[in-house]
């Protein structure tokens, strides 16, 4: 398994390095970190209710179908909604410019202007 840097640094304020200038920036920063919490915590969820469904499994007693299947449609619809937030977290990074990746050539069937 192969490991990569994630950079995701906003173009800040000279003065302080803590007030970003640029909104876009800002904004796509701001949702990067809020989409990895949100898949986070969908993710974590998931694992919950994954273990009571494993606790309910193994009781003596058993626990009825109908319960179980419950339980489970909620972790398939976290587990779900957690690679939803994490496709979106990738959209999001593509959008972020990668200052080591090198220049891109123009399109020569592309109007220069």
């Amino acid at each position: 398994m192969t490991s990569s840097k994630i950079n995701l640094t906003a173009v800040t304020d000279d003065s302080t390095g803590t007030d970003i200038n640029d909104p876009v920036a800002k904004l796509r920063h701001d949702e990067a970190q809020y989409l990895i919490s949100l898949a986070s915590v969908a993710v974590s969820t998931t694992g919950e209710i994954t273990h009571q469904i494993h606790t309910h499994i193994y009781k003596p007693d058993g626990t009825p179908a109908a319960e179980t299947q419950r339980m489970l449609l909620a972790a398939l619809t976290c587990m779900e909604t957690a690679e939803h937030y994490l496709r979106m977290l990738d959209e999001v990074l593509a959008d972020v410019p990668d200052p080591g990746a090198p220049p891109q050539l123009a399109d020569p069937d592309e109007p220069p202007f």
